[in-house]
């Protein structure tokens, strides 16, 4: 019996490209020293557990693969 659909966090810079659903980190601009939280999203491993993202939320990832 399945428990539900798991999102999987990671802050390995390869997480993504590893099969991982989503990445956060932060991102700090070298030019002016300011830092923010950022993260980068994997649709299809996303889709396999059926999960959905807004496209609101995606037009602020730093990545989104398709």
């Amino acid at each position: 019996m399945r428990a539900g659909n798991t999102l999987t966090l990671g802050e390995a810079e390869l997480f993504v490209a590893w099969g991982g659903m989503s990445r956060i980190y932060i991102y700090v601009d070298t030019r002016t020293k300011d830092a923010r939280l950022a993260f980068d999203v994997n649709l299809p491993p996303m889709r396999a557990e059926s999960l959905s993202v807004g496209a609101r939320f995606l037009d602020y990832a730093s990545k989104v693969v398709r």
